[in-house]
């Protein structure tokens, strides 16, 4: 019974590793054929890290303001989230941006939040919904992957749809 999982196991495999393969292949040169066809090499391997599990994609919370920049989402005074700011959290954060959001006479403030570990991204974003729940608080909180966004809750909802646009549309 092994023989034959482990029979169906190296099927699988190599169907998967034949139809990775690129179409167009180069010979390796100084090597002779062993038939008609030039011995095939594979020009490129992409080894990708494994992610975290309960994320499709990590993006970095520079990524983020980067999109919401190119996107005409224009973000004044960005900086750091401190060390002191990070102290405050619940959880531990990988990397935070703070920035400042500036429309007429209104000026809303924001920060991208960016995550290792799913726990710390669950966790600091139940505190930020339980401060709004308390009212001590009132923030939108807009989440891609590893990502949460948290904007001042005085913008006006049409204005958070245009950054929500922008991390739903980042690929």
């Amino acid at each position: 019974m092994k023989l034959i999982k482990l029979c169906v196991l190296y099927m699988i495999l190599l169907t998967i590793s034949i139809t990775a393969l690129h179409d167009k292949v180069n010979a390796i040169p100084g090597m002779k054929s062993m038939g008609p066809e030039p011995t095939a090499k594979i020009n490129h391997v992409v080894r990708i890290a494994p992610r975290p599990p309960g994320w499709p994609q990590m993006w970095l919370a520079r990524e983020i303001i980067k999109s919401f920049n190119e996107k005409g989402l224009k973000l004044n005074q960005i900086s750091d989230v401190s060390k002191d700011e990070k102290d405050m959290l619940p959880a531990e954060i990988k990397d935070g941006v703070e920035f400042s959001i500036r429309s007429d006479e209104q000026v809303w403030s924001g920060c991208v939040l960016e995550f290792d570990k799913k726990q710390d991204f669950e966790t600091i974003q139940s505190h930020y919904l339980d401060l709004n729940y308390n009212n001590e608080l009132h923030s939108w909180s807009l989440v891609k992957d590893n990502i949460l966004v948290i904007i001042d809750g005085a913008m006006p909802e049409q204005t958070v749809r245009q950054y929500e646009l922008t991390l739903r549309d980042m690929k």
